[in-house]
């Protein structure tokens, strides 16, 4: 039975036993809700919190380039170059005859 089945159930025999007004009933119900926003909007917070902790210990953790690394590099003129495929796809109209060939110029 779920809570709503509950309040539902008892609430209308629990309020005549009482004998609670309906301005207190209200009161009551604005409390619970307060309090069940407040727990939720601690718990997204105390999530949230520990996320961000978590991410900045990772970040602690990274090592970064030393710059003085990359400083050498330029001056020793290291270029990242692509090797260049010059080979015809077959999917694209090329045969093991014209790859043969090429391979052969080369």
């Amino acid at each position: 039975m779920t809570w709503d089945g509950i309040v539902t159930k008892y609430n209308k025999s629990h309020l005549k036993r009482l004998e609670i007004h309906m301005n207190v009933k209200a009161y009551i119900q604005s409390i619970v809700l307060k309090k069940t926003v407040e727990t939720i909007s601690f718990d997204r917070q105390r999530g949230l919190e520990a996320l961000m902790g978590l991410i900045m210990r990772s970040e602690m953790h990274e090592e970064p380039t030393p710059p003085l690394k990359e400083a050498k590099r330029e001056e020793d003129g290291a270029k990242n170059l692509k090797p260049k495929n010059n080979t015809p796809l077959i999917s694209q109209g090329g045969s093991f005859n014209n790859i043969n060939e090429e391979l052969d110029l080369e």
